[in-house]
């Protein structure tokens, strides 16, 4: 990247849930004008444009059809990603639209996410359409299901580990904590751990309440250069560093479970060391961390992962609260894909929307600290690709 940073300017969400006959382009376009809106842009700004594709209907050219869709000028250069959670606005789009705008291809930036999952497929389609985009030959003909794939590390984890079947439910319990406190979070009343032993078994050791929702929405984001942003009056956000990795132990790439080479580490510190050189910060410096938790496990394997615990010790360390409203450090702030919203791959951009918010704020409210630098760690694939960003207020 230049000398010059990147900054994220303007932030948007569609309306979340299930959003009666709306479709990926739709929600999209409503996150973008929303986006558009928060930084006093027009879609006539727009130079650059970064999407990834819907489970719910295949658009073969998404980014294409959506800036057809809101009629955006022929003068844009577009990008589809398809890596799952680290897709686009929590992931890997931050960065190649930062690549875009430092090698002089753009000017500003929309980064769009959003599918209908709720409203087209419900949950149970889609589980199913989320199970048929892995191993096709060897995988998806014969199972596991979605949750299956990570009750696999979950069990491993808990085993090698120590964790317990409490801590793993204090995952669920930190998110619907901070859920709580967020107006347009989709589920709101809080829970306990009995809550969630209680809850439905869906794959041994992960109960329905371990599990992330199934929702409709989108988020947007508009990017670009820190000096553009300062001629235009606009205080933005830093891109301070980025990294991706994908594979885990076996220091391969690898896309599917039957590839994994870990069930205890996703590898995501592979990803963050680079962010952290880029940047020049260091784990010290994180205020807020925003975990791609699809499931509780995720959580407590990214903490070890990241360094923020040692191995064995992320259990208790959510158990404690930690990671809750007060704690040492807040996770998932906005509740998470647990409590907030999940529409598959836009859930990513739920994190970073929470995370710009937080940091434009720069203020403690009693519950975090006055926050200058979040991490925001994607997770895509089967535990086969992890993206770190990290933004700073200064």
């Amino acid at each position: 990247m230049s000398a010059e940073s990147i900054v994220i300017v303007g932030i948007g969400e569609s309306q979340l849930g299930f959003v009666e006959g709306s479709t990926s382009l739709s929600l999209c376009a409503d996150a973008a004008v929303e986006a558009l809106k928060d930084a006093n842009l027009t879609k006539n700004d727009i130079d650059g444009l970064i999407t990834t594709d819907s489970y719910v209907r295949y658009h073969n050219r998404h980014a294409v059809q959506l800036a057809q869709y809101m009629g955006l000028s022929s003068d844009l250069r577009v990008a589809d990603t398809m890596t799952g959670g680290s897709s686009v606005a929590g992931g890997l789009g931050i960065h190649y639209g930062a690549a875009m705008i430092s090698g002089g291809l753009c000017n500003v930036v929309m980064l769009a996410c959003g599918d209908n999952l709720a409203s087209a497929d419900g949950r149970d389609n889609a589980v199913q359409a989320y199970a048929m985009n892995f191993e096709r030959e060897f995988e998806a003909a014969y199972g596991p299901v979605i949750p299956a794939r990570y009750a696999f590390t979950a069990r491993r984890f808990m085993h090698e580990r120590g964790t317990t079947r409490d801590q793993l439910s204090a995952v669920a319990v930190s998110m619907r904590e901070w859920a709580s406190r967020n107006p347009r979070a989709l589920k709101r009343t809080p829970i306990t751990i009995a809550d969630v032993t209680a809850s439905k078994r869906i794959a041994s050791p992960l109960h329905m309440l371990d599990c992330s929702l199934v929702s409709d929405g989108a988020g947007a984001v508009l990017m670009m250069r820190e000096s553009e942003a300062k001629s235009r009056g606009l205080r933005g956000i830093r891109v301070s560093g980025m990294g991706s990795s994908h594979g885990t132990g076996s220091g391969l790439v690898h896309d599917s479970v039957s590839f994994q080479g870990s069930f205890v580490s996703y590898g995501c510190d592979h990803s963050l060391a680079p962010a952290l050189k880029q940047s020049g910060l260091s784990r010290k410096n994180v205020d807020l961390c925003y975990l791609y938790d699809c499931f509780s496990i995720n959580v407590l394997v990214m903490l070890e992962d990241l360094g923020f615990c040692k191995p064995g010790e992320a259990g208790a360390f959510v158990a404690e609260g930690h990671t809750r409203p007060g704690g040492s450090l807040p996770v998932n702030t906005h509740g998470g894909l647990m409590s907030y919203c999940h529409s598959g791959k836009p859930g990513g951009a739920f994190m970073l929307t929470e995370a710009v918010r937080r940091l434009r704020a720069g203020k403690s409210d009693g519950i975090v600290r006055e926050p200058e630098v979040a991490l925001i760690q994607g997770h895509g694939g089967h535990a086969g690709i992890h993206v770190t960003t990290l933004l700073s207020a200064h």
